[in-house]
């Protein structure tokens, strides 16, 4: 009897100790340990056959056998802690360990050539990885949202790092770029902001844009004086393209040589310990994103020589509180002074002909705005949350005034539009605490105005 209690115990240990799971290639057992015994049967149509058992997985081991990790292979394994590539694998490919967020650490292969993208992405407790030496390219979004990542190794071999590759890796202290890299994608360290230095060696030709933004403690930039495309003249603390003499990447430290023409696309994206830059009489034009975010930045002067202010430009430099646009600046674009919530006074030259969407929305501190006969179109919330603003004059050159232009201007007491043909309004260009505003209209428009927007009260003025 004992002996027979003995074998039946030895068989049900036997039995636990089997796959819980299985398929062609692939075996899952009750400790959650996956293993790849044959090449990955890949179908791009279709999950992978243990994804349905993807919060179960703990390792995963690979068999020799297989010389490839498929696109998506252990995408959102979420409880995934350890993994066993062998030297036979050569590729890593799109998403493979995506979401895997249990995953501290990994040993790469030296067998291995190419990481696809998104492969790490928001692998958030990887804290270091060494990419080993015979990999060429780094994917887009490679390691993106890898939050507590470190250190990161790039080999000499790589040529190329991809679009947003490191994207919000903001315990990411430093990163040598390699001499031989070529290639850096756009915002490919975007919101890195534990970065305090980056050198850019002779071989670099390519620079994405807004590759640093946000990089918010970076103080040193430098460029190696021997390469041909990009430089740091003058000591500069930025990246420039020497060709076309404009700034492409900038830090709390940078000042603008007098060479520069242009301040680029997200230059000084996210310095939000910049507190004051000086634009030299050379620059002509200041660039989408270009400061966008730099929230300690509390005054700016734009030379004369600008004619153009892209969109988003100073979007939420909340501690802005004045700026005066300089006289060839012809249209005020989108959401150039959004959210400048201490913005208290701003000079509209007689050049402007639109004031763009949400161009200065939440821009709850200004307390009077002069808009010039000239302008056009005020378009979508173009002053919506402007509470500050007690008074508006629309001029008689305006067409359109679009939908929310003046939405949520609680403390706006009256309007006057002075054009004789009534401009088209958008729906909502009061809100409801509006609804008793009065709006002062040329003498004999009453008629028209009230056919075009009858919900307000009309009077004439002259």
């Amino acid at each position: 009897m004992k002996q027979l209690l003995l074998i039946f115990t030895c068989v049900l240990i036997t039995m636990q100790a089997k796959a819980s799971e299985s398929g062609d290639g692939w075996s899952l057992s009750d400790d959650g340990t996956l293993t790849i015994t044959d090449n990955f049967p890949y179908s791009p149509f279709s999950k992978y056959p243990w994804y349905s058992y993807r919060e179960s997985i703990k390792k995963v081991i690979i068999n020799e056998v297989v010389t490839s990790i498929s696109d998506n292979a252990f995408e959102r394994c979420s409880n995934l802690t350890s993994v066993v590539i062998p030297e036979s694998v050569t590729s890593i490919g799109y998403d493979a360990f995506s979401g895997c967020s249990s995953l501290s650490s990994i040993n790469i292969p030296t067998s291995v050539t190419s990481i696809g993208g998104y492969a790490f992405m928001d692998c958030n407790n990887l804290t270091s990885i060494v990419i080993p030496v015979g990999v060429v390219s780094i994917g887009r979004s490679a390691f993106e949202n890898c939050s507590n990542l470190t250190s990161i190794k790039i080999p000499e071999t790589a040529t190329s790092i991809g679009f947003r590759a490191f994207w919000g890796c903001n315990n990411l202290t430093s990163v040598v770029i390699p001499m031989g890299l070529t290639s850096i994608g756009d915002k490919a360290f975007v919101n890195c902001s534990s970065l305090t230095s980056i050198e850019i060696p002779e071989s670099v030709t390519t620079i994405g844009v807004q590759t640093f933004a946000g990089c918010r403690n970076l103080t040193i930039i430098k460029v190696d004086e021997r390469n041909a495309k990009y430089d740091s003249r003058d000591n500069c603390n930025a990246i420039i393209e020497t060709a076309s003499n404009t700034m492409i990447a900038c830090c709390q430290n940078t000042i603008i040589p007098e060479s520069v023409s242009s301040i680029g696309c997200g230059a000084f994206y996210g310095c939000s310990s910049l507190t004051r830059i000086v634009i030299p009489q050379s620059v002509t034009s200041i660039d989408n994103v270009a400061f966008l975010g730099c929230s300690s930045l509390a005054s700016i002067v734009i030379p004369e020589s600008v004619t153009h202010i892209g969109k988003y430009a100073f979007e939420d430099c909340s501690s802005l509180t004045g700026i005066v646009i300089p006289k060839g600046v012809t249209a005020i674009d989108n959401n150039t002074f959004c959210g400048c919530s201490s913005l208290a006074s701003i000079v509209i030259p007689d050049g402007v002909t639109s004031i763009g969407k949400n161009a200065f929305y939440g821009c709850s501190s200004l307390t009077s705005i002069n808009i010039p006969d000239g302008v056009t179109s005020i378009n979508n919330s173009a002053f919506y949350g402007c509470s500050s603003l007690t008074k508006i004059e629309i001029p008689k050159s305006v067409t359109i005034v679009g939908w929310r232009a003046f939405w949520n201007c609680s403390n706006l007491k009256s309007v006057y539009c002075f054009a004789s043909t009534p401009p088209v309004f958008g729906t909502e260009v009061f809100n409801d605490e509006n609804k008793n505003l009065t709006i002062y209209i040329p003498k004999g428009t009453k008629e028209d105005y009230e056919e075009r927007k009858g919900d307000f009260n009309f009077v004439e003025i002259r």
